[in-house]
């Protein structure tokens, strides 16, 4: 008599751990000894299976760009058509993008220092620094997230930039920002008087220089 060979089936739905949602396109390799058996490709249900021999040492590794890899050990018993089930959870990488820029007085062209540059995630204010020494800022920023960056002066008007975040890993952004000055007016008013009777004159002409033009 032929013996019936001891095979138990695992399968499981690999899944997003923080969203919980079922992934897809993720490669699960199956391992017996350090050697490669199969390969599979999961569809946007998630689902994976693989036929496994009693009383054997088993290692999956699930696989996903854009996620740490998820590995689980599997001990066969001697059961003939046992069914296991494996969920496995991957974790998405942390996702960040860095914005780099440069602040500018519009009428001159001029690099500012002492500004003050703040900056909102989803209309909270995260971050405030203070760029003392160039008007060069570099800001880390989550991917896939609105945010709103403001540059304050004395002398200028404020400026905000807006800022939508693709999903790209470490995406280089780099922007400028222009600063306006304020223009700077005074106010001088006064009574033109006779020197000698210290009575006020009228119809007197008045001549302004700036700069003794």
């Amino acid at each position: 008599m032929t013996p019936i060979d001891c095979v138990q089936l695992i399968s499981g739905i690999i899944s997003n751990r923080i969203t919980h949602d079922s992934l897809e396109n993720i490669t699960v390799n199956l391992y017996k000894n350090g050697e490669l058996i199969t390969s599979k490709t999961t569809i946007n249900d998630g689902f994976y299976n693989f036929n496994l021999k009693c009383n054997t040492n088993y290692l999956i590794i699930a696989d996903k760009e854009g996620f740490n890899s998820s590995e689980i050990k599997i001990k066969t018993n001697g059961n003939y058509d046992a069914e296991l089930t494996k969920n496995i959870e991957l974790i998405p990488l942390e996702c960040n993008q860095l914005l780099t820029g440069t602040i500018f007085n519009k009428e001159t062209n001029e690099q500012l220092i002492n500004v003050a540059i703040k900056l909102y995630k989803n209309n909270l204010l995260i971050k405030t620094e203070k760029l003392n020494s160039d008007g060069k800022f570099r800001l880390e920023l989550n991917c896939d997230e609105t945010y709103k960056i403001i540059a304050e002066k004395e002398g200028f008007l404020n400026s905000e930039i807006e800022l939508n975040t693709t999903n790209d890993r470490d995406l280089n952004i780099n922007t400028t920002i222009e600063l306006t000055p304020i223009i700077c007016n005074q106010f001088i008013a006064g009574i033109v008087t006779n020197k000698t009777t210290n009575q006020p004159l009228s119809e007197v002409a008045l001549k302004l220089f700036k700069n003794n033009i």
